[in-house]
């Protein structure tokens, strides 16, 4: 029986739905010819109800088929269907992990603590041991200290481990034992400290002993140096617990942006000795969130060093240690806002994105901030293991060619027909550091705003920055970060939001544009959020 309702039809942008009024138009022709004609079309009538309620269903399904011809496309594929594309590409998404923090733990000596022992922060969130171990016998020492270096020169008893409290007369108090940086292993040597000092040769004490802990809660959750600083399960024995070194912040599962702009870079997985291959077979290593690869092809360090002034815009070289200055180039040194980069000029005279005044100080010049090497590529990571990194590296890049970076890898070729011993290569790539993006938010204030405006307005920034708002990019290394992408979806919050100013900066958000080096990964936590209402 032929019937009114128009159908959906597949044209050159896909699967087109009828509109739902077009399809409560047929459904009532469709009911009135049934019923031989002259019927009432209100909808307030049973029929009128009836062709409402029958028109709603058709429209569902239209809506979950679109849905369905949506999801076999990448560019507008999510969830389940946009993790079934990703399986062509041997591709799984990320999942959420929780916040990791070493944290000092202090009590009797011996006391074993197990893994699962619990802690928790000044704001309520729970951590869990994920390592176990026995608090060792303080350690009796002599050393001293030069900033961030101690250097031991004896030991009576005891031996010295990461993240111990560290005292004696002089040391600053909540000093923590970091890493041995040389010497006998636990023993005379020197290490690194987490609070810069100059103290001379006394005698010294360490106690304690450093576990990693974390957030029963999976997602990016701030842990600041001294937040964990509760016991929440008590072990009889244990006494306290501090974390002289900020958490590495977790992350919410991996979002549809960042899945589907990993899928468009393996496309380049089968290319050899390109940066796109290099860049796509890094961000397929498990766990990987962002990298950033640049090449530099010339027999000279890239980049320029100089010293300089800055006065409002105008970037002046007042001499040229080495290399050569360039549009595009990142210009970093004492004073200069971050995200400074040079827009205009030639010679001596420069024009530079961000009016400031500086100098004259020791400048860098150079793309993305990061001077490299000659003949080299640049890899920087956020996430992953470092050998898996480095083993990725090495599958790509072409024979010869140089490193840069602060993480350092031995890799063995165990390609056949090699076999033991294996050739080894020293493969070196720059782990990104993270760097809070601060944001300063200015409302006006209204009668509508609601009780929790701040935490509103602090999850939607999140979302944008983050990537898990619809339709949203997560922020990356080596990118601009514009104030006005966040605009929206405060505005979509409600009718009570009233914006005076959005402004965004590293250390201080007085910016409404910045770019991040190469070298640095954008983070951004509540804490990064100020809100505030006029």
């Amino acid at each position: 029986m032929p019937t009114n309702v128009p159908s959906p039809v597949f044209g050159p942008t896909g699967f087109v739905a009828p509109s739902e009024a077009s399809i409560l138009a047929g459904v009532q022709a469709d009911q009135n010819a049934a019923f031989g004609g002259n019927l009432n079309p209100a909808l307030n009538t049973p029929q009128g109800q009836l062709a409402t309620s029958e028109a709603a269903v058709i429209g569902n399904k239209n809506d979950q088929f679109l849905a369905l011809a949506n999801g076999v496309d990448p560019a507008f594929a999510a969830g389940r269907m946009q993790d079934a594309i990703g399986r062509i590409y041997f591709m799984s998404r990320i999942a959420a992990a929780a916040t990791v923090v070493t944290a000092t733990c202090t009590g009797l000596d011996g006391l074993f603590i197990p893994i699962g022992a619990k802690a928790i922060d000044s704001v309520g969130n729970i951590y869990n041991a994920t390592q176990a171990g026995a608090i060792p016998a303080a350690s009796s020492v002599t050393g001293s200290i030069s900033g961030t270096v101690l250097t031991i020169s004896g030991v009576t008893a005891g031996a010295i481990h990461p993240f111990q409290n560290l005292t004696g007369t002089g040391v600053t108090a909540g000093t923590v034992t970091l890493a041995q940086i040389s010497g006998t292993t636990g023993g005379v040597g020197t290490y690194t400290v987490n609070t810069s000092q100059t103290v001379g040769s006394v005698a010294m004490a360490t106690s304690g002993i450093g576990l990693t802990f974390a957030a029963e809660i999976a997602g990016p959750i701030a842990c600041p140096i001294g937040q964990l600083s509760a016991i929440y399960q008590a072990i009889p024995g244990w006494d306290s617990i501090s974390n002289a070194v900020a958490g590495v912040i977790g992350r919410n599962v991996e979002s549809r942006s960042d899945f589907e702009f990993r899928r468009q870079s393996s496309v380049a997985l089968n290319a050899n000795g390109t940066y796109d291959s290099v860049l796509a077979n890094v961000l397929a290593v498990p766990n990987v969130l962002d990298a950033y690869v640049l090449g530099n092809p010339l027999g000279v360090t890239s980049g320029a060093v100089i010293s300089g002034t800055i006065a409002t815009t105008t970037l002046t070289v007042n001499s040229l240690t080495s290399g050569t200055v360039a549009i595009g180039q990142m210009v970093t040194g004492a004073g200069v806002a971050p995200g400074t980069y040079i827009t205009a000029g030639s010679g001596v005279t420069w024009t530079v994105n961000i009016s400031q005044s500086v100098g004259p100080v020791a400048m860098t010049c150079a793309q993305g901030g990061y001077p490299l090497v000659a003949h080299s590529i640049y890899v920087g990571t956020y996430g992953g293991v470092s050998a898996d990194i480095a083993a990725a590296i090495l599958r790509k890049i072409s024979p010869g060619c140089n490193f840069n970076g602060n993480t350092a890898v031995v890799v063995q070729d165990t390609t056949p027909p090699y076999s033991a011993p294996f050739p080894t290569y020293n493969v070196t790539f720059n782990t990104l550091t993270p760097t809070a993006v601060k944001f300063a938010i200015s409302m006006l204030t209204n009668a509508q705003v609601p009780a929790d405006a701040v935490a509103q307005i602090r999850a939607a920034v999140i979302a944008q920055f983050t990537g898990t708002a619809d339709a949203a990019t997560r922020e990356r290394t080596g990118a601009t970060i514009l104030h006005s992408a966040y605009y929206a979806p405060l505005f979509a919050l409600g009718a009570w939001v009233q914006i005076a100013e959005i402004a965004i900066g590293i250390g201080t958000a007085n910016k409404t544009t910045l770019l991040m080096q190469i070298d640095q990964e954008p983070t951004i936590t509540d804490l990064d959020i100020t809100v505030t209402f006029a």
